[in-house]
Parts: structure tokens; C-alpha cells; sequence
């Protein structure tokens, strides 16, 4: 499986967090639908899912994960984008308002 490397860092303004993959990212025409909630980028085919079957609209309970932490973030006042390279990964960035000078660090890296 590939690394996801993840780096928070601490601006004058925000706390960014920069999460990115080399998961073979998501086709330009399917982007849209990552908003909007129980859409999957995965087609029907998938069968590996530990996802519970929905009782009124019998399909698989997925696709509200993105569309609730941009929610999140923009009722925190930040913001959630992704960049995606089909082919090649996705680098995702959350923007969250800094809320003081509280934090033990300045910036962090994780691979």
C-alpha cells in the first residue's frame, strides 16, 4: 500500500493540513460528486467494503466522510480542497482559523 504523508503547519492565519496520497487519485469527471453526500467514486463493483446496506435505498452506506469535514471546516471558518492526479494520487487541504498561540509547534511532518 502506498505512504500518505501528512504535514501541519502553523501560519500567521491558519493551520494548514496537507494530506497526501499516491492512491492513483480520482478521474477529473468524477470529481463533482466527491461533495455530494452517498456518492462513492468507486463503482458498484466494489466488494471489499465493510459497508452496511442502507434499510430505505438498499445500497451501501458510504460517501459521507468528504462532504461532512469540508461542513466542518468551513462552519470552523476553514476551508477542505482536494487536488487530484488520476493516475497518480490526490493532496488534500484542510484550512483551519488559527484560534490562538497555544500550539506546541510550528510545523510537523509525518511519512
Amino acid at each position: 500500500m502506498p505512504r500518505i504523508r501528512v504535514v501541519v503547519v502553523k501560519g500567521k492565519e491558519d493551520v494548514t493540513i496537507k494530506i497526501a496520497d499516491r492512491g492513483g487519485g480520482i478521474p477529473r469527471s468524477k470529481i463533482a460528486n466527491i461533495w455530494r453526500f452517498s456518492q462513492s467514486t468507486d463503482g458498484e463493483e466494489e466488494n471489499y467494503s465493510d459497508f452496511g446496506i442502507d434499510d430505505v435505498c438498499r445500497s451501501k452506506l458510504r460517501g459521507f466522510g468528504l462532504p461532512l469535514a469540508r461542513i466542518y471546516a468551513r462552519y470552523f471558518g476553514g476551508e477542505l480542497t482536494l487536488k487530484s492526479m488520476e493516475g497518480y494520487g490526490l493532496v488534500a487541504y484542510l484550512y483551519l482559523p488559527r484560534l490562538g498561540d497555544n500550539y506546541p509547534f510550528d510545523s510537523v511532518l509525518v511519512d
